[in-house]
C-alpha cells in the first residue's frame, strides 16, 4: 500500500486555488461518457472526476458528513478529495488517488473474481445504513492495488429506492455468479472470453448450455427455494416502508449474496505447472537454501531498485514476491489458473504488493471498444520499469516456435528501463529431455545477445541454476 493520503474532503491538490482547468488540457477517459453523473479525466498527471450540477450537491453532502472518508478508511472506496478546481459544464471537481496498474475481470484468477464480488458486498453493506447503494455491479469499477480491491466509480453511489434491496443484482449475476458457476464446472477458459463482453457478461442461458443441465437446474432450484424461504421468514412479500424494516430487508438480501459467493467451490484442477514450486519455495530472506538464480535475481533488484516489476511466466511467483519484499510494486503474469490462484492466496495473506493476472504473453489483451479506446491494451496498462523473463525463453522457442527477435521485440514494448532474461542452453537436461531440438542450431547465447542489443544494452551475464543456465541483466537503450 502507498503512504496514507490526506483526509477525504480536504482540498489537497496543488492546483486547488479555485481556478478553471483549460478544457484543451483535459484528457477524458473514453468510457466515462456512460456515467450520467460526470466524467473521469486526467490533468497534469493527476486523476480527477467532474460531477454534474445535479450530482454535486449530493456528493458535497457525503463529504461533509464524512461518509466518503468512512468508506475509504474501511478499504472500500478509492481515496477521493474535494478540490476547488472548476471545469466548464460541471459543478464539482474531485481528485482520486491514481493506482499504478489496471487489470480487467477477464484477466483475474477466479479467486480474485470472487474476492471482488465480496468487496462489492462489503461496500453495499457499508452504504446501506446511510440509505445509499450502487447503481451498477460492473467489475470494471474495481481496481486492485496488489490484492487490495478498491471501488473507483464515485458516481455509482446513489440513494437506494426502498422498493428494491438492490436494483443491480441481475448485473451481479452476469459478472460474478454466472462466471463463477461456470468456473466451478471447469469452464474457466470460456469464462474469460465471455467476460470480455463488458455489456452482457455471462448470461444464464450460457451457463445452462456450457454447464451440465441437471447440475445447473439443481443449483437454480436450490437458490430459488432458499430465496422463497428467506422472503417468507422476513415478510418480504411487499416492500416495507418503515426505515428500520427497509434496512433489515436490505441487509438480509446482501447477506444472501455474500453466502452465495462464499459457498462456491472453486477447486483448481491440477496442471503441469500447478505444483512446480512446491519444492522450490525457499524463504525470502538470504538463506543457505538459495541457489545462484535466487542470489542473482536479488542482486539485480538491489542494484536497480525498480519501482515496478512485471514478472512474465511467474507461476506461483517466488521471484515476484521477492521483488515485492524488496520494495517494488509487481504484476505477475501466467496462463496457469491454479498457480495464479495460489499466488493470490500467498500475497493476500502476506500483504505484499503483487497483482496476479492470468494473461498469455503471446496474446495480451488488446484494446477494446469503440475505435479501440474504451479499454486499454495490456501492453500499455502493465508496462513496468523492470521485466522478468525467467525460465520463459525456451518455452516460447521450442513449444511456440518464436524467434529471439520476436520475443525481445515484445519484451521491449513492456519494459521502461531494465530486463532480466534467463537463457537455458540446448544441452540443459530439461530442454534435451522435453523438446525436439533438431533444427535449432541458431538457439545460442551469442544469438540471444545479438537480438537483445537491438533494444537493450547487456549490462552483465550472471550464473543461474542449474548450471550452465545464465541470467542476462539488460538496460533499455535510450532513444
Amino acid at each position: 500500500m502507498s503512504a496514507p493520503a490526506p483526509r477525504a474532503g480536504a482540498a489537497e491538490s496543488p492546483q486547488a486555488d479555485g481556478r478553471w482547468i483549460p478544457e484543451s488540457e483535459v484528457v477524458f477517459h473514453d468510457l466515462s461518457f456512460a456515467d450520467p453523473h460526470g466524467r473521469l479525466f486526467s490533468w497534469q498527471g493527476e486523476l480527477y472526476r467532474a460531477l454534474s450540477a445535479e450530482a454535486s450537491g449530493r456528493f458535497r453532502d457525503l463529504f461533509r458528513r464524512g461518509i466518503l472518508e468512512e468508506l475509504t478508511k474501511a478499504g472500500l472506496l478509492i481515496e477521493t478529495y474535494e478540490t476547488e478546481l472548476r471545469l466548464e459544464g460541471y459543478d464539482l471537481v474531485v481528485r482520486h488517488r491514481r493506482l499504478p496498474f489496471v487489470t480487467y475481470a477477464f484477466e483475474w484468477p477466479t479467486e480474485m473474481l470472487r474476492a471482488a464480488g465480496l468487496h462489492l458486498c462489503d461496500l453495499l453493506e457499508a452504504l446501506a445504513p446511510h440509505g445509499l447503494t450502487l447503481q451498477d455491479a460492473h467489475p470494471w469499477n474495481i481496481v486492485w492495488d496488489g490484492t487490495q480491491a478498491w471501488w473507483v466509480d464515485l458516481g455509482s453511489i446513489i440513494p437506494c429506492p426502498s422498493a428494491k434491496p438492490w436494483p443491480a443484482h441481475r448485473q451481479m449475476d452476469r459478472f460474478f455468479f454466472h462466471p463463477l458457476a461456470l468456473a466451478q464446472r471447469g469452464q474457466v477458459r470460456l469464462v474469460r472470453w465471455l467476460l470480455r463482453d463488458f455489456d452482457r457478461g455471462v448470461q444464464a442461458s450460457e451457463v445452462a448450455l456450457l454447464a451440465p443441465r441437471p447440475w445447473f437446474r439443481r443449483l437454480g432450484d436450490r437458490i430459488r427455494d432458499r430465496v422463497r424461504r428467506g422472503r417468507r421468514r422476513l415478510g418480504l412479500g411487499s416492500a416495507p416502508t418503515d426505515p428500520a424494516a427497509v434496512l433489515e430487508r436490505r441487509r438480509a438480501f446482501l447477506g444472501r449474496l455474500r453466502r452465495r459467493l462464499e459457498a462456491l467451490e472453486l477447486q483448481d484442477r491440477e496442471t503441469t505447472w500447478s505444483d512446480y514450486y512446491d519444492e522450490r519455495f525457499p524463504p525470502f530472506e538470504t538463506s543457505p537454501e538459495w541457489n545462484e538464480k535466487h542470489r542473482g535475481v536479488e542482486a539485480v533488484l538491489r542494484r536497480a531498485r525498480p519501482e515496478t516489476v512485471l514478472d512474465i511466466g511467474s507461476n506461483r511467483g517466488w521471484y515476484a514476491q521477492l521483488a515485492a519484499h524488496l520494495g517494488s510494486r509487481v504484476v505477475a503474469l501466467d496462463t496457469d489458473e491454479a498457480a495464479a490462484n495460489r499466488l493470490f492466496a500467498d500475497v493476500r495473506a502476506s500483504g505484499l504488493s503483487v497483482l496476479p493476472s492470468v494473461i498469455d504473453f503471446r496474446n495480451p489483451s488488446p484494446a477494446y471498444g469503440l475505435d479501440n479506446r474504451w479499454l486499454a491494451p495490456a501492453t500499455r496498462r502493465l508496462r513496468c520499469e523492470m521485466v522478468f523473463a525467467l525460465a520463459l525463453l525456451h518455452h516460447l522457442v521450442f513449444r511456440h516456435h518464436l524467434s529471439f527477435e520476436a520475443i525481445v521485440g515484445a519484451l521491449a514494448r513492456v519494459t521502461d528501463s531494465w530486463l532480466l532474461v534467463e537463457y537455458i542452453p540446448l544441452d540443459d537436461q530439461h530442454v534435451a529431455a522435453t523438446w525436439n531440438i533438431e533444427g535449432y542450431d541458431w538457439y545460442t547465447l551469442e544469438r540471444l545477445k545479438g537480438a537483445l542489443e537491438a533494444e537493450f544494452e547487456v549490462v552483465e551475464v550472471l550464473p543461474s541454476a542449474p548450471a550452465p543456465r545464465v541470467l542476462l541483466f539488460c538496460r533499455r537503450r535510450k532513444p
